[in-house]
Parts: structure tokens; C-alpha cells; sequence
């Protein structure tokens, strides 16, 4: 087995989602874990900018000056399913080389952290807002008068 089907074969079992992209962002690769994720589907990724991870905002003002920099991006991105349903996944999206040195590929690797963010969420309402009547509570007064 060649290097590039060792590759191949290991990107298709990682528990991880993987998709691999050209220097643009338009997708060439997903693995069957990119596909599991929420509400994606890999025959409709292939061809799509890696603005279908978020939205294109995330797109053009978070993710691709950060990959052309040459810099790995790491963050959690929100986007809608197809059912409409909001949700997060934490992506690793790096850059890939050629020989020259240019950017040519762009590598990410991602999670589903839906369940963490929504915990979160909770955490900081309960947190932030008093129990008996859902008001904001002294604590959350005092940070918004700051």
C-alpha cells in the first residue's frame, strides 16, 4: 500500500471529521466522520467553500486570513443544519505546503461540541439570572455596569 492510500485509509476510519480543500477553500475530501456530523452530507460538501463549516462571515473574517497567513486556525464555529437546527463543532484547520512553499491544500480536522456549548450556555444563565423568576441577578447587573 502507497503512502497516499495509507492516508486514505486512515483519514476514512478516524472518529474525527477531515476534509481536505484546494488553496481556496473549496472542498475536494470528506471523510465518513464529516459526513455523521449534524445535518452535512458529503456529496453536498465536495465542491462548497469551507464556509459551509460556519457561516461566510466565519469564512472571510475569522478562518482564511488566518490559513493564508499560514497559520493553523483552531475555534469553534456555529451553522445550521438542513433541519434548521443550530450547531457547534470545534474545527483545526491548517495549512499544506507544496514543494515551493505556496499554500496549497487546507487540512481540517473537527468535532461535534454541540452538547459542551449548550452546557455552557446553561451554566452561564443559571449562573447570570436568578432561579425563581429568570430576572438577571446582582452578579450579571454588575458586570453590564462595568
Amino acid at each position: 500500500m502507497d503512502d497516499l492510500n495509507k492516508l486514505a485509509w486512515a483519514a476514512s476510519h478516524l472518529p474525527d471529521a477531515v476534509l481536505i480543500t484546494d488553496r481556496d477553500g473549496v472542498v475536494e475530501f470528506v471523510n465518513p466522520a464529516f459526513e455523521a456530523l449534524r445535518s452535512f452530507a458529503g456529496t453536498r460538501a465536495v465542491g462548497h467553500t469551507l464556509g459551509i463549516l460556519g457561516t461566510d462571515a466565519d469564512w472571510t473574517s475569522l478562518v482564511r486570513p488566518t490559513v493564508m497567513a499560514g497559520k493553523a486556525f483552531r475555534g469553534i464555529l456555529a451553522n445550521r443544519g438542513r433541519d434548521g437546527e443550530l450547531f457547534h463543532t470545534e474545527w483545526m484547520i491548517s495549512p499544506f505546503r507544496d514543494a515551493a512553499g505556496a499554500i496549497a491544500h487546507l487540512i481540517a480536522t473537527g468535532r461535534d461540541v454541540t452538547d459542551g456549548v449548550r452546557s455552557e450556555q446553561r451554566l452561564k444563565h443559571v449562573a447570570e439570572h436568578d432561579a425563581l423568576t429568570g430576572l438577571p441577578n446582582r452578579s450579571l447587573f454588575l458586570d453590564r455596569l462595568e
